[in-house]
């Protein structure tokens, strides 16, 4: 499938999975080959296979992308009501999720244009002691390049949902 085509559809899924669950799973490579799990919720999409993500807190795995940097992010709405909503149904009207495949490039200070759409995803937040603890310095970024995506089929409730 074409990451091109389908990136507009792409960059919903990934929205509603941010929304409904404030992260997306992150999968990287340790040292060992094994495979490590963290969750980002500061994957910023751009333009079509573009994103960028806030570098923070995950040691591992800014580790692991120091010397393999092959990622896979998974995306899923965790949305109560979606989720309800398609059960009762016995489908899905909008795709539930998707994986991302790629690379990323090296950790580097974000621009003031990042940082600006970061502070408006939580700026609702602002109020809160755990803003701060958590948000207040985020200024490192890695821009993140995707070769290939593949959607979340779950069976017969998911069928025609994505168009070869």
């Amino acid at each position: 499938m074409d990451i091109q085509q389908h990136w507009k559809t792409i960059r919903k899924i990934i929205d509603q999975a941010i929304k409904s669950n404030r992260f997306c799973a992150v999968a990287t490579v340790n040292p060992d080959g094994s495979p490590r799990v963290s969750p980002i919720g500061s994957l910023i999409l751009g333009e079509a296979g573009k994103a960028i993500y806030f570098e923070t807190f995950p040691k591992n795995m800014r580790r692991n992308l120091d010397q393999d940097q092959r990622i896979c992010i998974l995306g899923v709405n965790g949305g109560f009501l979606y989720w309800l909503k398609s059960l009762f149904r016995g489908r899905f009207d909008t795709p539930p999720g998707v994986r991302l495949m790629g690379r990323v490039g090296a950790r580097r200070e974000a621009t003031e244009a990042e940082v600006g759409q970061w502070l408006k995803r939580v700026e609702s937040f602002r109020g809160f002691k755990g803003y701060k603890l958590l948000w207040k310095d985020m200024r490192h970024v890695r821009d993140v390049t995707f070769d290939d995506f593949e959607p979340l089929r779950l069976g017969p409730m998911g069928r025609g949902l994505w168009q070869d």
